[in-house]
């Protein structure tokens, strides 16, 4: 008896040993007395700095603009990113071509650039192996370099190793890594190098009936704006840019094919005009899903197709200016410890976590061309928050675009009000703690503040 006691006093002291050593408390600490925001708030003060320099006004010179597209579709074999119960098995063929497509953008001697892939995200490696090859070569450096993916849940994966991305988007193969560097790279050279006389304006238009709150349905709100952006080159060429925040998952995870997914339809809906091309880059698409006619690749082509009709016959009413303040600032954006959930209220440890989730920190970014500001987040964002930032900035005389997947990613974040909801979005994906989505929105409005203050 005092045998079998000792074993279970013995096997009770090392599972609490485990538990002390795997777990955690949520951490509810107010974000803005930490130590990891009173550093981003410096890197913040340096962007003031350098802004500070800036020309107060758009300089002289006229304005400038290039683009290049540039195919990223892998060949046969790679596995598609995007959906888990796929199980990193390989494609089965094409249904689209996907690309990687970028505008350049200068006036007078400030330049930035859009860049938007055809893929499920922007991964930190990727981004970060780009720039290696376009830095160099070109001059340009990260702030200047606005990254964007379409979010389509049928492009290329292997892109990464760990748990989580390998759970997502397959094995790493280092192959496809090199290919999709170089793709990508090759087309932001390109448009850098072909900059010409052009002129560029924005607009946006309100399609509620194409997107959907999934987080919290009617009780939620939804940002049901499409934006886009048009850029006529003088020989009669135009470039269309669009955003817009429903989820491109009309395809499910049976679909094995490479394919844009509503994104892709949308912009071979734009081209059919000879002397038009167009790309697509995912907005606050956290907690919005697509709505739609039909089912997989006839739901792609009605929303794709619908709201590119939408986007053409607002095409003549964009209002053109061919001298702007263009200029782009960035941020490194340091984290909370994250927070991989197991209750409610209960996480892993962080040492744990981090064989999850290893990003300790992230970028944020932040494009001024005229009155319009295209924010870069690093994340499945909300649609939800992105609406509020527009009409905070819509207050102050500017219009405002929220994209997501700007070169690495940290998971959802959504409004904190949410986050003990017991949900994909704000129980599995929401890597961060119940403070992040307070916390990238504080920083959000505060680069729209400066941005507004020294344009």
């Amino acid at each position: 008896m005092k045998l079998l006691l000792k074993i279970l006093l013995s096997f009770i002291l090392i599972l609490f040993i485990i538990i002390i050593i795997s777990i955690r408390s949520v951490d509810y600490t107010p974000y803005f007395l930490t130590s990891y925001y009173k550093t981003t708030i410096d890197s913040l003060k340096e962007c003031e700095d350098r802004l500070a320099v800036l020309p107060k006004r758009a300089e002289k010179g006229g304005f400038q603009a290039g683009f290049s597209k540039i195919s990223i579709t892998p060949g046969w074999g790679v596995p598609l990113a995007g959906y888990a119960d796929r199980n990193g098995l390989p494609n089965h063929g094409v249904h689209d071509s996907l690309f990687a497509s970028t505008l350049a953008i200068k006036s007078g001697s400030q330049e930035v650039l859009l860049v938007g892939i055809d893929a499920l995200i922007v991964p930190r490696k990727l981004a970060e192996a780009v720039m290696a090859v376009v830095g160099p070569k070109t001059g340009l450096k990260r702030h200047q370099i606005l990254f964007g993916a379409t979010h389509t849940h049928s492009g290329p994966g292997a892109w990464q190793k760990g748990w989580l991305a390998q759970k997502f988007a397959g094995n790493y193969d280092d192959t496809t890594f090199q290919f999709l560097t170089r793709q990508i790279s090759q087309s932001i050279i390109e448009a850098y190098e072909n900059l010409s006389s052009a002129k560029i304006g924005f607009f946006s238009i309100n399609l509620p009936e194409y997107t959907q709150n999934r987080l919290v349905k009617a009780k939620g709100t939804i940002d049901p704006e499409f934006s886009f952006g048009l850029v006529q080159f003088a020989a009669l060429n135009q470039v269309v840019w669009g955003s817009y925040s429903a989820h491109a998952t009309t395809l499910s995870g049976e679909n094995m094919r490479y394919a844009g997914d509503y994104p892709g339809y949308w912009v071979r809906r734009i081209e059919m005009q000879p002397t038009r091309k167009a790309f697509f880059m995912a907005g606050g698409v956290g907690s919005h899903s697509p709505k739609g006619i039909g089912q997989n690749f006839e739901r792609s082509r009605y929303i794709g197709e619908a709201t590119a009709d939408s986007v053409l016959k607002y095409v003549d009413a964009v209002q053109f200016d061919d001298l702007w303040p263009v200029f782009s600032i960035g941020i490194k954006v340091n984290l909370p410890e994250p927070h991989i959930r197991i209750s409610n209220h209960w996480r892993l440890a962080p040492w744990l976590a981090r064989k999850i989730v290893f990003e300790n920190d992230t970028w944020l970014q932040l494009v001024r061309i005229g009155k319009t500001l295209i924010i870069g987040a690093p994340a499945d964002f909300s649609g939800e928050i992105a609406a509020q930032l527009k009409d905070y900035a819509h207050r102050l005389g500017y219009r405002l675009v929220v994209t997501s997947f700007n070169g690495s990613y940290i998971g959802y974040i959504v409004p904190s009000k949410y986050y003990h909801l017991n949900e994909y979005e704000s129980r599995l994906m929401s890597f961060f703690g119940p403070t992040i989505g307070d916390y990238f929105p504080d920083l959000m409005r505060r680069m729209i503040d400066l941005a507004i203050l020294y344009g």
